[in-house]
Parts: C-alpha cells; structure tokens; sequence
C-alpha cells in the first residue's frame, strides 16, 4: 500500500497533487493473477506485452492456473 503512504506524506507537507488513475500505470505485478490481469489489458504496443507474447506467457499462464 505505498501509494497511501505518498498520498498522506504530500498532504502532509502540504504539497498539491492529481491522481490520474491508470488500469496500466497502477498495476503491480506481483502475481500470477496480476500478470494474467496485465495481459488482459491488451497493451500491445508496451515491450512489456511484446516480451510476454514472445516468451509465450499465456500458455505457461494455463499451466500455472491449473495446478
């Protein structure tokens, strides 16, 4: 939760900030299900997307999900 942290730590010193909420840009990867939601997204034109599709994600996604 260190985005919380940041919000209360500018709000605190008093610094004025936007929070511009991003399917993409919030995501943290620190799952299966979080890169299975990433590839979700259809980001194609990302290297990240690109690297995933060539290493053939998906399929070593099934794998992991029927375990």
């Amino acid at each position: 939760n260190s985005f919380q942290r940041y919000i209360d730590e500018a709000s605190k010193r008093g610094i004025r900030f936007h929070v511009y909420r991003s399917p993409r840009i919030g995501l943290d990867v620190d799952t299966v299900e979080d890169l299975a939601d990433f590839v979700a997204l259809n980001a194609e034109k990302t290297c990240a997307y690109r690297f995933l599709m060539e290493i053939k994600v998906l399929k070593r996604l099934e794998s992991c999900r029927k375990r």
